[in-house]
């Protein structure tokens, strides 16, 4: 019973993980209206995307993905996305490696997904450090590597990621990538449900069970 709980909860959330910045922009009323933050005409930011200002890119960028002030169209907003990528936005590009997994606006290539999202968590980028651990953990567009999954979800626990908290303490249950702590992973679960996570308590409720087997 305990394990299927734990199965359920850990695949649950990275399946979760790789589509949250993506989903976030694919919902426009979650975000502000990049015309009226900017007070500039769409023609006025095409101007300066292509005149090479890495963040008019990706204001460009989203605006294609949002429909915002132009017609919506992924293609674009790709295009948009990795002209900043390629110059070193690390939102651009941890949502670029998003594009590429989903296969929205390009065909689907794990290999440049796992490229872009490493790019941007090298840079710092909290989403794409927990992505990155999933992708080793998972063997997504690189083999598998427990070590380096331990490493990149650590670094989002440190930033505050709760999926990434959760995830940690599976990963001191079993010791996948580490030395294997039940101590450890009773304390992240619990970081985790203190920061709200909704599958935290159920989480907890395993662990306890776990120790009294």
């Amino acid at each position: 019973m305990k394990s299927n709980l734990k199965k359920y909860l850990f695949t649950t959330i990275v399946i979760l993980i790789p589509i949250a910045v993506i989903a976030a922009f694919l919902y426009p009323s979650q975000e502000t209206n990049t015309l009226q933050d900017t007070d500039q005409s769409f023609e006025q930011i095409k101007k300066e995307a292509k005149e090479g200002n890495a963040a008019t890119q990706f204001n460009l960028g989203k605006m294609y993905l949002f429909g915002d002030g132009v017609e919506q169209d992924y293609n674009q907003a790709f295009h948009w996305f990795l002209k900043s990528a390629e110059q070193g936005n690390e939102s651009a590009q941890v949502i670029l490696g998003d594009m590429y997994y989903e296969g929205i606006g390009t065909e689907q290539d794990l290999k440049q997904a796992f490229y872009w999202t490493q790019k941007s968590a090298k840079s710092g980028n909290v989403d794409a450090q927990v992505q990155l651990g999933r992708f080793y953990h998972e063997g997504i567009g690189i083999d598998v590597d427990l070590e380096q999954a331990f490493y990149w979800t650590k670094k989002g626990t440190e930033n505050g990621d709760t999926d990434a908290q959760l995830v940690l303490a599976f990963m001191y249950e079993d010791g996948d990538g580490v030395e294997q702590d039940l101590e450890q992973a009773l304390y992240w679960v619990k970081i985790a449900a203190e920061n709200g996570h909704p599958m935290a308590q159920f989480a907890l409720e395993h662990l306890y069970e776990a120790g009294e087997e």
